[in-house]
């Protein structure tokens, strides 16, 4: 998700990574202190208490590599129900 936002140049705040994924702010923190001691994130405090995540060359190298295989696993996973706009993804939101 930092990448993602990352990605037109704009800064992301970890809080901000917490509610775009409906993630419970600790567990964001823990996953990102992880990815932290790997190098593949780095964490600033630029907005006051508030800290900036921003994802290292290593970690973009990392992303590039994992993503083909994340799709080709969600592919096999949902088939043509996986794809945006279908009645899968569209019913698992309504369960949430």
């Amino acid at each position: 998700m930092a990448a993602w936002t990352n990605r037109g140049g704009n800064p992301v705040v970890q809080a901000e990574i917490a509610r775009f994924g409906d993630i419970h702010p600790m567990q964001v923190s823990l996953v990102l202190k992880a990815l932290e001691r790997k190098g593949m994130i780095r964490r600033s405090r630029r907005r006051g208490a508030a800290k900036v995540v921003s994802v290292t060359r290593p970690g973009l190298e990392v992303l590039r590599a994992a993503m083909p295989r994340a799709i080709a696993v969600q592919r096999r996973l949902f088939g043509k129900e996986g794809r945006p706009g279908s009645v899968l993804l569209e019913t698992l939101l309504r369960v949430d």
